[in-house]
């Protein structure tokens, strides 16, 4: 993550209550039913209407605390909390993020954010 996305997700927030970092979709995305033997396609879903969700996410507090309240009440667990202000209702703009803000959750993405931190210097 740079400053530079940290301040592109604040202006988003200032301008329009609620932003993200993401990146365009590169790979096709299929839709699929999941079946006993895995899953069948049921359709392939526009490269462009889709964006790979990253971080920093940033909203206004009363956006926020509006999407929580709901969530709880409704016992609504989201993926993330622009999950949360989506179901809500509120618009979450999405600003252009970076392919090496990378999440960390297996080993081998641990490699990769070293193999950054070493090449960054």
């Amino acid at each position: 993550m740079t400053s530079e996305i940290i301040q592109a997700v604040i202006r988003g927030v200032e301008k329009h209550g609620a932003a993200i970092a993401g990146l365009p979709a590169v790979d096709t995305i299929k839709q699929v039913d999941r079946t006993a033997e895995g899953a069948v396609i049921t359709t392939t879903i526009p490269r462009e209407r889709v964006v790979m969700a990253q971080t920093p996410q940033g909203f206004r507090y009363s956006v926020m605390k509006k999407a929580f309240d709901e969530a709880a009440a409704d016992g609504f667990v989201g993926t993330d909390e622009a999950s949360l202000v989506e179901r809500s209702g509120h618009a979450v703009a999405v600003v252009m993020g970076s392919a090496r803000n990378i999440k960390i959750t297996t080993p081998a993405d641990m490699e990769l954010a070293e193999f950054y931190l070493k090449a960054s210097g």
